[in-house]
């Protein structure tokens, strides 16, 4: 058996239609958190902006970005560090001397 929608004039400007998700509402004080601090984050919602996006489009692009950074540092039992490049170069830095010392 098939379902299909049934498409109904009447539903199309319902009030509920055009409702935020649950979500958004969870995720919009970090977002407007974000925005006012002056993190990477904040640099990346600022190139957004300037290449014309809009406010909302913009939040939601950060709001994704801080899902996946989320999601990233829960999965590697990690936490969070706005200077990850230098703290990155640190690391290789110290890898490339414990592999000189082993020879």
């Amino acid at each position: 058996m098939v379902r299909t929608r049934v498409w109904k004039p009447e539903k199309l400007f319902d009030s509920d239609h055009f409702k935020s998700p649950p979500t958004a509402n969870l995720v919009d004080p970090f977002v407007n958190t974000t925005v006012r601090t002056e993190t990477k984050l904040r640099d990346h919602y600022d190139a957004l902006r300037a290449k014309g996006i809009n406010h909302k489009d913009a939040k939601v692009s950060l709001a994704r970005k801080i899902a996946g950074l989320t999601l990233s540092l829960l999965k590697n039992n990690d936490t969070y560090n706005d200077n990850y490049e230098e703290h990155l170069e640190e690391r290789k830095k110290l890898r490339i001397l414990v592999g000189q010392t082993k020879h």
